[in-house]
């Protein structure tokens, strides 16, 4: 069994997380006889208070001008993106089926900056957005002042078309999209559609 004094390792696989590190955040041993003290948990790599919200609940395109709808997705990372030469940082945004992007970036803007006068979009020149397909897109950055930082707000605004209700979007940023070093995951509810 186990002795006294003694520091052992172990290695947990975990099944699942939750959608975000629980208020109660704290792990506890048992063994026969024995219940250790509370240890303080880790924080998820999550996104959060992450919204997804149609400018529209119509079908398709926006009528009568067929253009396509306006989606706001807000969200809040966790982690830091890092500038390091030869790495990009990247955010990628999955629709999901039934959703197609029709544009690349539209607007991406730092809501969490009321010292600046509200929002702060990104410009142009410090991104490069990227359509992988349909309902996928990449946005990486290209300037050490741009990036992705925790405990901040952000607003994308995309170009879609939905013809179903949307289930779930998914967010993902990357330190570095070429080698898949993850920093923060989230998922986000999609939204009914009128027909």
């Amino acid at each position: 069994g186990l002795q006294v004094r003694r520091y052992y390792t172990f290695t947990l696989q975990v099944l699942s997380n939750p959608a975000r590190t629980p208020d109660r955040n704290t792990w506890i041993l048992e063994a026969p006889g024995e219940t250790s003290t509370a240890m303080e948990g880790f924080a998820l790599q999550t996104f959060l208070d992450t919204v997804v919200t149609p400018l529209s609940f119509a079908s398709g395109s926006l009528r009568p001008s067929g253009a396509a709808n306006l989606v706001n997705i807000t969200f809040r990372p966790q982690s830091n993106q890092r500038w390091e030469q030869g790495q990009q940082p990247t955010l990628l945004v999955t629709a999901p089926s039934g959703v197609a992007i029709a544009a690349c970036l539209v607007l991406l803007e730092d809501t969490s900056a009321p010292d600046m006068g509200g929002a702060v979009p990104f410009p142009p020149d410090g991104t490069r957005c990227l359509l992988q397909n349909s309902t996928s897109l990449s946005i990486v950055f290209l300037k050490s002042s741009h990036l992705l930082l925790g405990g901040r707000a952000y607003t994308l605004v995309l170009r879609v078309t939905a013809n179903m209700t949307s289930s779930r979007w998914r967010l993902e940023s990357f330190q570095d999209s070429l080698t898949g070093e993850r920093l923060d995951t989230g998922e986000a509810s999609g939204f009914e559609i009128c027909a």
